[in-house]
Order: C-alpha cells, then sequence, then structure tokens
C-alpha cells in the first residue's frame, strides 16, 4: 500500500463518517429497520446523523484553526485534540437527544450516543497517550454490527466479514501513514469496539 492510498483510506473512513456510515449500514442489514422505517425519516435520521457528527464537528474544526487553536485538520499534535475532541462530544450528546425523540427505534440515537462516550474516552487517553481515532472509529462500527448480530439474532456474518476486511486496510494505512504505531491502533479498535458494543446491546435488551 502506496503512501497515497493510505491518505485516500484515512479520508474516506474518517471518524466522524462513522456514525453516518453504521446508520446507513442498520437500513441495509438489518431487515426489520429496513421495512419499517418509510423513506422520509430515513431521510431525517441520516440528515440528523450527519450534521450532528460531522458537518458541525468539522466547521468547528475550521474556526479553531482559523483562530489558531489547532496547526492542521489532521491534529498530529494530541495536545491540539482537546477542544475539538470537547466540543465534538456536545454535539454528538445533541444528535442522540434528537435522534432520541424522533418514531424510530433507538438503535439509531445509541449508534450516536456510543461513539459520543468513543470520544470522551478518548479525550481522557488522549491527555497521557495519543490514541488512533480512526481506528475507534471504525471499531465502533464493528461493535456495533457485532450487538445487534448477537442481541437479535441476525446473521451478519457477511457484513462483518467485509468490515474486518477495511479496518486491516484502515490500521495498515494509519501505519503507513505515520501517524500512530502498532499499539495506538490496536486499543483504538478495541477501545471503539468495546464501548459500541456494550452501549447497543444494552439499548438492544432495554
Amino acid at each position: 500500500m502506496g503512501h497515497n492510498t493510505a491518505k485516500f483510506l484515512s479520508y474516506i473512513f474518517h471518524p466522524l463518517l462513522m456514525a453516518f456510515y453504521a446508520s446507513i449500514a442498520m437500513f441495509y442489514v438489518h431487515p426489520h429497520f429496513r421495512y419499517i422505517i418509510v423513506g422520509p425519516v430515513k431521510i431525517i435520521v441520516l440528515v440528523t446523523v450527519l450534521v450532528s457528527t460531522f458537518a458541525l464537528p468539522i466547521l468547528s474544526s475550521l474556526y479553531f484553526l482559523q483562530k489558531g487553536f489547532i496547526q492542521s485538520l489532521q491534529m498530529h499534535n494530541s495536545s491540539e485534540r482537546t477542544l475539538p475532541f470537547i466540543t465534538t462530544a456536545i454535539y454528538y450528546v445533541t444528535g442522540y437527544f434528537l435522534l432520541s425523540r424522533l418514531p424510530i427505534p433507538n438503535i439509531f440515537s445509541a449508534i450516536v450516543l456510543g461513539a459520543g462516550f468513543a470520544i470522551v474516552a478518548a479525550l481522557i487517553i488522549n491527555l497521557y497517550w495519543k490514541i488512533s481515532i480512526h481506528m475507534i472509529g471504525i471499531g465502533g462500527v464493528a461493535g456495533g454490527l457485532m450487538a445487534i448480530s448477537s442481541s437479535s439474532y441476525t446473521n451478519l456474518l457477511v457484513p462483518m466479514a467485509i468490515l474486518f476486511i477495511l479496518t486491516g486496510f484502515l490500521g495498515t494505512a494509519r501505519l503507513i501513514y505515520g501517524s500512530h504505531n502498532q499499539a495506538q491502533v490496536y486499543v483504538g479498535f478495541l477501545l471503539g469496539f468495546i464501548i459500541e458494543f456494550a452501549v447497543i446491546y444494552f439499548y438492544n435488551a432495554a
């Protein structure tokens, strides 16, 4: 894998897009969600997730960049991540409350809530150690799918297999890109997986 490919993968699997990807996946991999939620409601859900978990955090980061609070959008220095992480966590919590008020299964609000918990955990860890946010993001998607499969007895073997292959590519990309070492990649994935699995499994069991 070349440096340009690693960079491309880092962009399309940006951690702020993971909740949006996970929400889309729920509509297609789970037959129940596919049919009980009508088209206009699906659009509202996806727009709410995209705005609260991607658009607003990106706009805030651009503002921080303009004001000199961060040196780049990549935030290679762990000390730059604190303020963007705090504002992003606030946006995710807001997205959770908005989604929880829609007439939809609570799995969608749980996805955003779990991602918010993962950001808070990353914020705390980041004070001492630079963890891979990309791997937290894709690990969260994997954990969410595993929780759905376990709690609702839905066969998600194929999407899980595809996701784990993509996880391997992304982890390799982060190493080639020089952003993280192996420990930061592995721990990031496990952290995202465990948190999202726990939140979604709890919500499905409730």
